[in-house]
C-alpha cells in the first residue's frame, strides 16, 4: 500500500511539473548581433537636389511689349548675345511713378554692385590667405614637421576659397550688368531713343535653364523673362536636422548616389548655412533643419539642374572602438539602453553612447567586445525574459 501511495504522489508531482511547463511562456524570438571592436564611421544620409551654382535671371529693364522670345530651355548662349527684345511703352504714357521706379531700380542696382564688389574683395583676401597658409604648411610637411592631415586640410581650405572667389566674381559681373541696364533704362525713358526696341543681352555664357515668359505681349518693369546658368558648375543642397548639421565640417568628403547613373560621384562640403529653417517631416513633426552646400567633382553631362539625389557624408571616423547595430539601442528614461542576450535570457544594460549613426553606433561604456545584443527589441522584452535567437 505504501509503495502505491508513493507512486501516486510521484505521478501527481510529474503531472504538476508538466502542467507548469505547458503553461510557461514560450521564449521570445529575437535577432542577436555581436558587439565588435573596430573602426567606426559616422555617416549622414539625406535626400538632396542639384542646382546650378551661379544663375542669372534676366528681367525686363523697363515696361513695354516683349517680342516673342526665340530661345528655348537648353539653348546655349554666349556672353553679350541678345536674349529678348522689348518695345518700350510710349514715353507720353510714362507717369511719374514709372520714372521713380526706374530711379529706385538704379539705386538698388548701385547698392547691389557695391555689395558684390565688397564680397569679391573679401573673397580675394580669403583666397590669398588660404594660398599663403597652404604654402607654409606644405613647407613644414616637406620637413615632416606637421602631419599630412594638416596639409590636406589646408589644400581643402584653398579649394573652397577658390570656389567662393569664383562665385563672388560672377556676382560682381552680374551686378555690373544689372547696373548698366538700370542706367540705360533711366536714360532712355522719355529720351530721343525711347521708341527704339530694347535688346536684352546675356551677362554670361551658359545655357537657358528656364524660359519664364514664353510668349510675346505686355511686360512690366522687372518681370522675369528667362533664367541662365552653366550646367557644368553644379552644387548639391541637402538639409539635415540641426543636431546633425553641427557635426558637418567644411571640406568633409561625401558621395552622390541614386542620381540616375551607374557611377558614384565624389562630393565635398563647401558651406554649412548659418541659419536653420522649419520643415515638417513625413510623419507631421516640425523639425529645425540646416542646408548643407556641396560641390560635385566632375559632374557628368546627364546630371542637370534640380535633380533628386541621395547624399552620403562622412563626418567622423574612429579606428578602435566598440561598435554595435543602432537598431539595438533604445531610450529608457534619459538613458540609452540595450538588451543583452545572456544564457538564453534578456538582460537590460544601460550604455554610454559615444556617437549614434544610422546603421552602426559607437558605445564607450556598458558593454565589452563579444557581448550579444538584441536588435529591434519589442515590447515583449523585459529583464529576465527568455529569448530564442532566430
Amino acid at each position: 500500500m505504501k509503495s502505491k501511495g508513493l507512486l501516486g504522489l510521484a505521478a501527481l508531482l510529474l503531472a504538476g511539473i508538466g502542467g507548469a511547463l505547458a503553461f510557461r511562456p514560450a521564449p521570445v524570438p529575437v535577432e542577436v548581433h555581436t558587439v565588435r571592436r573596430g573602426p567606426f564611421e559616422l555617416e549622414l544620409v539625406g535626400d538632396g537636389k542639384t542646382r546650378v551654382r551661379e544663375r542669372h535671371v534676366a528681367t525686363a529693364p523697363q515696361s513695354g511689349r516683349l517680342l516673342r522670345p526665340t530661345l528655348k530651355a537648353g539653348d546655349a548662349v554666349a556672353r553679350g548675345q541678345i536674349l529678348a527684345e522689348i518695345l518700350p511703352a510710349d514715353p507720353a504714357l510714362l507717369d511719374p511713378r514709372t520714372t521713380e521706379e526706374l530711379r529706385e531700380r538704379l539705386g538698388a542696382a548701385e547698392a547691389a554692385r557695391d555689395r558684390a564688389r565688397a564680397a569679391q574683395a573679401q573673397a580675394d583676401v580669403a583666397l590669398a590667405h588660404a594660398r599663403t597658409e597652404e604654402g607654409r604648411i606644405r613647407r613644414l610637411a616637406d620637413k615632416r614637421a606637421v602631419p599630412i592631415q594638416e596639409l590636406e586640410r589646408a589644400e581643402t581650405t584653398t579649394q573652397l576659397a577658390a570656389r567662393e572667389q569664383e562665385g563672388a566674381l560672377h556676382q560682381s559681373h552680374a551686378a555690373e550688368h544689372d547696373l548698366s541696364l538700370a542706367t540705360a533704362a533711366l536714360k532712355r525713358s522719355g529720351g530721343p531713343g525711347a521708341a527704339k526696341p530694347w535688346a536684352l543681352r546675356a551677362p554670361m555664357a551658359g545655357q537657358v535653364l528656364r524660359v519664364l515668359h514664353e510668349s510675346g505681349g505686355p511686360i512690366a518693369l522687372g518681370a522675369p523673362i528667362l533664367e541662365l546658368g552653366d550646367p557644368r558648375a553644379l552644387e548639391v543642397v541637402v538639409d539635415f536636422p540641426t543636431e546633425a548639421a553641427v557635426l558637418v565640417p567644411a571640406g568633409a568628403p561625401g558621395r552622390l548616389e541614386r542620381w540616375g547613373g551607374p557611377e558614384v560621384l565624389a562630393l565635398r562640403v563647401r558651406r554649412v548655412e548659418p541659419s536653420a529653417f522649419t520643415k515638417v517631416s513625413p510623419l507631421g513633426v516640425e523639425e529645425q533643419r540646416v542646408n548643407v552646400i556641396l560641390d560635385v567633382d566632375k559632374p557628368p553631362p546627364a546630371l542637370g539642374d534640380a535633380f533628386q539625389v541621395e547624399v552620403h557624408l562622412r563626418v567622423e571616423r574612429r579606428e578602435d572602438v566598440l561598435v554595435l547595430p543602432t537598431a539595438a539601442l533604445f531610450r529608457r528614461g534619459n538613458d540609452w539602453c540595450v538588451f543583452q542576450e545572456l544564457n538564453g535570457r534578456a538582460r537590460l544594460r544601460p550604455v554610454t553612447l559615444g556617437r549614434r549613426g544610422d546603421r552602426e553606433s559607437w558605445v564607450s561604456a556598458g558593454l565589452v567586445a563579444g557581448d550579444r545584443v538584441i536588435a529591434y527589441p519589442s515590447d515583449a522584452l523585459e529583464e529576465g525574459v527568455r529569448v530564442r535567437s532566430h
